[in-house]
């Protein structure tokens, strides 16, 4: 496979080491009036794009890596915007699109990401009379033990080699877009660069919402900074499911069953009884051993579980718990996207600024980076 194209969204640095590599000014980065970021701690400099100064909104990706389909549409919406001007081949090529995102049997956060930059992608694809692409999943052999964010880049080396990934389809011939959250160490990413090294790919492009420099990169601590930025407790997202807006992910479940049993129980109020079987089914789709490791919250699932809704069984439509062990045809299939999935009128035109995609945002990387 050769090197894969590099495109982010923003790359990220902190407020006051300057834009495109200048020590920040006045009214610039760091200086009077340079933006900040909600949410942002503020016993550090804000995070700001290094080329613009612009800031990420790290409410909003706090909330998307928690299951805030509004902010999981928005934060897709400006990768897609990166991706359309830098990597137009992926539109006017004929050459399918596949997007692989990596994991066992509930979704992760960039599944969303994924699925809503495919839309973008198809819909202008579409114009040129080509077939729209899928999203495919790399099977994952377990989850990560511990919370991946906020471990040291040797603690994440030692999860990336422990666990087993392998594409699930056939993706000869086609146009891969790896599209993930953040990169700070890159281990990820080549983990599932190496599951696809022989799949016949005719060109493979890795697209972030953000990717970081090389002083960010250093403290891998950066990654649970904008994790944790706004959702600082599960029941944080209580309003989100009231709202209709909440889609699960496997960083949401682990936290929610892992978590003190009152904040759980603040949380699960506000949970329908479907959504409550949904996540227990993910948690049976996951393995004894993960229920096993987190049985007090498994069993509150299980106490709450509404009538005729069985184990093993998820939410209405299924689709967000896949059985491990299969493939299902409609699983990677473009019309697996729900509507409901990212909610139709989440897209605001100011929650990424049209300036952020500059055209110095793509380069190359080995495949090992």
């Amino acid at each position: 496979m050769t090197a894969p194209a590099l495109v982010a969204a923003f790359h990220l640095t902190r407020a006051g080491r300057g834009v495109g590599g200048a020590p920040g000014g006045p009214g610039g980065p760091g200086g009077p009036g340079a933006p900040g970021l909600q949410g942002a701690p503020t016993d550090r400099a804000p995070l700001v794009d290094a080329r613009s100064g612009l800031p990420l909104d790290v409410d909003a990706y706090s909330r998307m890596k928690h299951g805030d389909a509004r902010a999981a549409r928005d934060l897709a919406d400006a990768v897609a915007d990166a991706l359309l001007v830098q990597q137009p081949a992926l539109v006017t090529d004929p050459a399918p699109l596949a997007l692989p995102v990596a994991y066992l049997a509930v979704r992760p956060a960039c599944w969303y990401l994924a699925a809503r930059v495919l839309d973008r992608l198809d819909a202008e694809r579409a114009r040129h009379g080509h077939a729209p692409g899928r999203v495919v999943r790399v099977a994952k052999d377990s989850v990560t033990r511990t919370d991946y964010a906020a471990s040291s880049a040797a603690d994440r080396r030692a999860e990336m080699d422990r666990i087993g990934f392998r594409l699930t389809q056939d993706v000869a011939g086609c146009q891969l877009v790896v599209v993930d959250d953040v990169r700070v160490t890159g281990l990820a990413e080549a983990t599932v660069l190496a599951a696809l090294a022989d799949a016949g790919a005719v060109r493979t492009v890795v697209a972030y919402v953000a990717t970081v420099d090389d002083a960010l990169r250093a403290d891998p601590a950066v990654e649970a900074e904008l994790n944790h930025a706004t959702v600082r407790s599960v029941a944080d997202m209580a309003d989100v499911v009231r709202a209709g807006d909440f889609v699960l992910t496997i960083r949401f479940l682990k936290r929610l069953l892992g978590a003190p049993a009152a904040e759980r129980a603040a949380f699960l109020d506000a949970c329908p009884p479907a959504l409550v079987a949904q996540m227990h089914a993910g948690c049976v789709a996951t393995g004894p051993e993960f229920c096993a490791g987190y049985a007090d919250g498994v069993a509150d699932l299980v106490a709450r579980r509404g009538p005729g809704q069985e184990a093993g069984r998820g939410a209405s439509d299924g689709a967000d718990v896949e059985d491990p062990d299969a493939v299902h045809p409609d699983a990677v299939h473009p019309d697996a996207v729900h509507p409901d999935a990212v909610h139709p009128d989440a897209v605001h035109p100011d929650a990424v600024h049209p300036d952020a995609v500059h055209p110095d945002a793509v380069h190359t990387v080995p495949a090992g980076a």
